[in-house]
């Protein structure tokens, strides 16, 4: 599935008046290449993502999977902009997190209609609203199961800054949930050898952004320990 990092860390940008320095806020995203299948892999997937101005995303997970998500992440974060006003919907501390879940439950609900379309010929409100009655009990209890495990088969890092500056990163997980992190964001298959080494260094969002890149860089390579972690690193 692969790795992806996320770090937010602190870069002097000056001095005030006072000659005390002033800091802005970064985030270092690093992510390896590899897309594969049962037959083989290559190191030929750019794992970021643009979402809207100013707000990316790096992926983990199925080609498709990861392709879908990103569109409904975008679809969420974009919103519907008044028409001739050419503006997007402010995005602040207050609504990401709802935005962001937004999406996650889109796509679920996308992956639901899937399924029960190809198993029954119905949309999934249809077999919500008439299923009950139409199937036999242990049938519709069984849909019902099989849609609650449903996975979304990816995993994103959604990140950005508010408009005050501040940055601010949202990890989402297969089962549509979503986290803030303050510190680092980690997600795919090489997500604990990465964080291992992390947490070795005692990474905190203050460190300098050279010390983030060098760590966010280490924790990829050592994440390469999984063999499904490619070699190439952006």
């Amino acid at each position: 599935m692969t790795v992806c990092i996320a770090l937010i860390c602190a870069e002097v940008v000056g001095r005030d008046d006072k000659g005390r320095e002033m800091e802005a806020r970064r985030i270092v995203v690093a992510t390896d290449w590899r897309v594969g299948s049962v037959l083989g892999s290559a190191e030929t997937r750019l794992k970021l993502f643009a979402l809207r101005a100013g707000w990316n995303c790096a992926c983990a997970g199925n080609d498709s999977d990861v392709l879908a998500l990103v569109k409904a992440l975008r679809g969420s974060l974009r919103g519907p902009s008044p028409v001739g006003a050419g503006q997007r919907p402010i995005i602040d501390e207050t609504n990401i997190k709802p935005l962001v879940n937004a999406a996650l439950n889109a796509r679920k609900h996308e992956k639901a209609d899937e399924y029960i379309q190809g198993r029954f010929a119905l949309s999934y409100d249809d077999f919500l609203k008439i299923g009950k009655d139409r199937f036999p009990p242990d049938v519709y209890r069984q849909a019902i199961l099989d849609v609650s495990e449903l996975l979304l088969g990816a995993q994103a890092i959604v990140f950005g800054f508010l408009e005050d500056g501040l940055p601010i990163m949202i990890e989402t997980t297969e089962r549509c949930s979503s986290h803030i992190r303050d510190d680092m964001a980690i997600i795919g298959e090489g997500m604990y050898l990465a964080q291992t080494a992390l947490l070795q260094r005692a990474y905190m969002n203050v460190f300098p952004l050279a010390d983030a890149i060098y760590h966010a860089y280490e924790a990829k390579r050592y994440a390469q320990g999984v063999g499904s972690v490619g070699d190439w690193t952006t």
